[in-house]
């Protein structure tokens, strides 16, 4: 599962410098990103010392939703990354991601 952060931290940096590549690497398949997939989805990233979901395209309005996970109670690794956000496309793989980190 630390591979999938690693590459959402890449997509994340990448963005963040403004390029991005079209092909983006997710498990053991490659899928499409568009900028427009880029503009919609998740963002799963620390509020007030808990795991919280932004919507990725209005990050600035606040968290969707706040969850009892504290980052105090993660590995350090998955705290930093948790610190910057991770990216997730849709749904299904956000739910994923949280499911891991509640367990």
């Amino acid at each position: 599962m630390k591979r999938k952060y690693q590459i959402a931290t890449l997509l994340i940096a990448a963005l963040a410098f403004g390029t991005l590549a079209s092909d983006a690497i997710v498990g053991n398949t490659v899928s499409a990103v568009s900028t427009s997939a880029v503009q919609s989805g998740y963002l799963l990233k620390a509020y007030d010392g808990k795991l919280a979901v932004f919507d990725s395209a209005n990050p600035d309005q606040g968290p969707l939703e706040v969850y009892d996970v504290y980052l105090q109670n993660l590995p350090p690794y998955d705290q930093e990354q948790l610190t910057n956000g991770l990216w997730f496309a849709d749904e299904e793989s956000l739910l994923n991601a949280l499911y891991d980190f509640e367990s």
